[in-house]
């Protein structure tokens, strides 16, 4: 598997951007912003990231996905991975936001590290 980041036509990446965040139009507001990470498996599209900068100690993630017939092989794991050893980020300074229907048991992050929405790591 390899990482690339894209800097042009991000657009070109809608399709899979919809299936972690709905609205096209919240897309688009941090889309040309962010940095864009694709992860492909031998010329295979199966993920992408989309990192905003928050400043110089934290990084938000605006978006991850995976194709579903790509999904639960480990490929947004891979792409986090990436992306923490790039930006060379401790994870208590990773935050992301989750949908409210997103469960809590599904937090994966050891506590205390873990964010500070209430799961079952708290």
């Amino acid at each position: 598997m390899k990482v690339i980041e894209i800097f042009e036509n991000k657009k070109d990446f809608m399709e899979l951007l919809l299936i972690g965040d709905e609205e096209e139009a919240m897309v688009l507001k941090y889309l040309e912003a962010g940095n864009l990470y694709a992860l492909y498996d031998s010329e295979i599209l199966k993920s992408v990231c989309v990192t905003l900068p928050i400043n110089k100690d934290t990084v938000e993630i605006k978006n991850l996905a995976t194709y579903p017939k790509f999904q639960k092989q480990g490929c947004a794991s891979f792409l986090l991975n990436f992306i923490f050893n790039l930006q060379n980020i401790q994870i208590q300074n990773f935050y992301t936001y989750f949908l409210s229907s997103f469960p809590p048991e599904a937090c994966l992050i050891p506590a205390p590290a873990c964010c500070p929405q209430k799961c079952r790591n708290n």
